[in-house]
């Protein structure tokens, strides 16, 4: 394992200002739902090129590839009473690099291992130094976009068993924060999980970070003043006086296929108009009280 260049961040920078995917491409979605221009082909060149940008050559990886299960999203977790019920002043917390953070924990762990034995170097000064790499005076908009693409793409990357990039024993990855969905569940005041989104209400808190801290994965926590949830990746939140709107059934959104006259649509676009009322008597109150 000969270095031939330093890993730090002006060489990272220098790397991917060095690469010749133009914005479009990067980020043009194609005909599948959640498919890109920049495919699993070009993840694995980009990969091969950093390697060696950094190595005198690649060694590729003893250990046995496992052939991945079908792939799957995580799975979430939440109650069935709150569906659609409204709850102000809760706590949205946000893991960082979810996926990332475990594929390195498991790693450390012995876990798992990488196809390619100087990635998990490579790998991890990129997860632990983004910020930094992205705040870079001389970086390309391009590079921002391609960075978060690299350290993204390996899990997709081990679940194509045709890819070169990948991880062993795949399956660890969700198992990781898996069991943590069995102890908030039990908690009073945890309402929903979903990937890398936690929402809980304040009397849980204690509870609920005492249950993610054992994950070891960064995260930060913000005040939601108001939540509903529907199902699985659709709910409704207003965040720092902004509502957001998740998934793919509610009013507007184009897949949503003018179902107009669905119960689901009705409860969102009400919930919806709800929000919105309190968010502009919010601003209101605040003009008059700046005003007086």
């Amino acid at each position: 394992m000969e270095k031939i260049r330093e890993i730090n961040v002006d060489n990272i920078v220098e790397f991917l200002n060095s690469n010749e995917y133009p914005l479009d491409y990067l980020t043009n979605r194609t005909w599948g739902p959640g498919s890109y221009s920049f495919k699993m082909r070009d993840y694995s060149n980009v990969i091969d090129k950093i390697v060696k940008y950094f190595f005198s050559d690649i060694t590729y990886s003893n250990e046995p590839r496992n052939i991945p299960p079908p792939y799957q999203g995580s799975p979430g977790c939440h109650k069935e009473e709150i569906v659609g019920k409204v709850y102000r002043n809760i706590n949205e917390l946000s893991f960082l690099s979810m996926y990332s953070y475990i594929i390195l924990n498991l790693y450390d762990k012995g876990e798992t291992e990488f196809s390619i034995a100087e990635l998990p170097i490579i790998y991890r000064f990129i997860i632990e130094n983004q910020n930094e790499i992205e705040k870079h005076p001389d970086i390309k908009k391009e590079s921002k976009i391609l960075i978060r693409l690299m350290k993204n793409y390996l899990y997709g990357s081990t679940n194509n068993k045709y890819s070169k990039i990948y991880i062993t024993n795949v399956t660890k990855v969700i198992d990781y924060y898996r069991e943590a969905y069995d102890d908030l569940i039990k908690i009073d005041g945890f309402l929903f999980f979903d990937v890398d989104q936690l929402f809980f209400e304040d009397s849980a808190k204690d509870q609920v970070l005492e249950c993610v801290n054992k994950l070891n994965i960064p995260y930060e926590i913000n005040p939601c003043s108001n939540f509903c949830y529907f199902n699985k990746r659709r709910y409704v939140s207003m965040v720092d006086g902004e509502i957001r709107i998740r998934g793919y059934d509610y009013p507007g959104k184009p897949n949503f296929r003018n179902r107009k006259n669905s119960e689901q649509y009705e409860l969102v676009e009400k919930i919806v108009t709800g929000f919105e009322r309190e968010l502009r008597n919010k601003k209101l109150n605040k003009l008059i009280a700046n005003v007086n």
